[in-house]
């Protein structure tokens, strides 16, 4: 359904935003 798109889409943006701190504070 389009829900679960939409929150798989904040999901990964959240995983995404945490990789980039990680990279940037390695």
């Amino acid at each position: 359904s389009n829900v679960d798109k939409r929150s798989a889409l904040e999901n990964l943006n959240l995983i995404l935003l945490c990789i980039d701190e990680i990279v940037d504070g390695g």
